[in-house]
């Protein structure tokens, strides 16, 4: 889940405390909007709240005023496990969640 709460603190204003739930499964991620009031745009376009809609890698993914990018792999090196985001920081680590 990715919002301003547990367990990925993104600390923005423009979103809701449980703002998103990105998941991983057979081979592709997936994303819902948990009924935020800023929804989640794809692409330029605002997905429905309340229904996963498959993300690809390279779309362009914005929570709120918050950009994210989708990757097919992760980076060497980089952490699986990351907790505490601020709105800067969530382009560099969001991706891995």
């Amino acid at each position: 889940t990715l919002g301003r709460g547990y367990p990925f603190d993104i600390s923005d204003r423009t979103l809701a405390r449980a703002h998103a739930r990105l998941v991983f499964r057979s081979g592709k991620f997936k994303i819902k909007d948990l009924g935020s009031d800023c929804g989640i745009m794809l692409n330029g376009h605002k997905i429905k709240p309340g229904k996963f809609t498959l993300v690809r890698p390279g779309d362009k993914v914005t929570l709120g005023n918050v950009p994210l990018e989708i990757h097919e792999s992760l980076p060497e090196g980089t952490y699986t496990e990351v907790q505490n985001f601020t709105a800067h920081d969530i382009t560099d680590y969001a991706p891995y969640i």
